[in-house]
């Protein structure tokens, strides 16, 4: 009875807090021992509910509709007898020697040849999440997946090194040996899909403001650059001209990056949009699921992107026109810039004649 009480609490803690009462415990084939000598007939400590499931993948026609798990994390390396003898309807069903009604389920068996992806843990994770009952999936021989209600651990010498069909950099199982990962549901995608749109929204505010003043920033040097120049061309006076043809180019590059800021802010904003549009969507279908997965995705590379030419952007504003600090405003700094801006209120006000150039006409 504890051991049972024990796992019901495991159950409800996270996969990380749930690794962290394994680690308490010794493993044997089909039995888990505690230190105090309880057993109990379960396999590995996961996620969610660790039981045996029975019928679990005896039903060939249920997968692809519905989505029953949300994440998932990788359990070791091993060597899985599941694999060999749980294998009712697929190329092992000869070796079927189970008798509690389980099934391990085939990626290969179930999905047409034309649709097949090649294997990676997440796409086999994107089939097996959709399989009722099923708690872990396994990778093996670098293209193999298949999914299993729990799993046997055999003595195995192997290793897992060889590299997924689709993506190289990670590891699928190896010859003998299986790469096993443990799916949960956590059902927080329209948590986490709340609070991406947030931190987006956050992003988007930022970047915004830094394109609309380095916009009017812009506009403001080449204002101030054109009259500059009109007066430097009315005293004969090409250094001052100079001057100002330098600004007009230093007001191109604020422009060139508030625009780029700009147009991240409407991509993101676009994406904000779309990931409003799938809040209210059933995340147990495995269309608007993968949508917002791929919206939270996108957000996420949008955000980075922003962040980037929002800085960029910044450190143009803030050149042009430094902030001042209100320490600086207590001490006259600001006096500093009367001068200048003086005269350009005088520019403004075409009350040019009595202004000299930079040499002195």
């Amino acid at each position: 009875m504890f051991a049972l009480v024990l796992f019901a609490v495991a159950s409800a803690l996270s996969p990380y807090r749930v690794i962290a009462l394994a680690n308490e415990k010794t493993e044997t084939e089909d039995t888990l021992t505690f230190r105090d000598g309880k057993t109990v007939q379960f396999m590995k400590v996961g996620g969610c509910s660790q039981k045996k499931e029975p019928g679990a993948g005896m039903d060939q026609s249920l997968h692809s509709t519905r989505v029953y798990k949300d994440g998932y994390y990788s359990v070791g390396c091993m060597h899985d007898n599941m694999e060999l003898v749980a294998d009712k309807h697929g190329d092992n069903r000869h070796s079927y020697q189970m008798t509690t009604n389980v099934s391990i389920v085939r990626y290969d068996d179930r999905i047409e040849r034309d649709s097949r992806q090649k294997i990676t843990p997440r796409v086999c994770f994107d089939f097996c999440r959709t399989v009722p009952d099923m708690l872990f999936f396994g990778l093996l021989e670098g293209r193999t997946c298949y999914c299993t209600p729990y799993f046997t651990k055999a003595p195995g010498d192997g290793v897992c090194d060889l590299p997924c069909d689709g993506d190289s950099s990670k590891t699928c199982g190896g010859k003998t040996m299986m790469n096993i990962y443990e799916m949960h549901m956590c059902a927080d995608t329209a948590e986490e899909l709340g609070k991406d749109i947030h931190s987006s929204a956050t992003v988007h505010d930022k970047t915004q403001r830094e394109a609309d003043y380095g916009l009017w920033a812009s506009h403001q040097l080449e204002r101030t650059a054109d009259k500059l120049m009109a007066v430097s061309n009315e005293g004969g006076d090409m250094t001052t001209h100079d001057y100002g043809q330098q600004i007009k180019v230093y007001a191109g590059k604020i422009k060139h990056a508030a625009e780029a800021a700009r147009d991240c802010n409407e991509k993101l904003g676009e994406n904000m949009q779309a990931g409003q549009a799938l809040a209210d969507d059933d995340f147990g279908i495995p269309e608007n699921i993968y949508a917002a997965e791929a919206n939270m995705k996108e957000a996420q590379e949008l955000r980075d992107e922003c962040k980037v030419v929002a800085k960029e952007a910044h450190e143009y504003n803030v050149a042009v026109f430094p902030k001042i600090s209100e320490e600086d405003l207590k001490t006259g700094g600001s006096r500093l810039f009367e001068p200048v801006m003086r005269s350009v209120d005088r520019w403004d006000k075409h009350e040019t004649e009595d202004i000299a150039t930079a040499s002195g006409v």
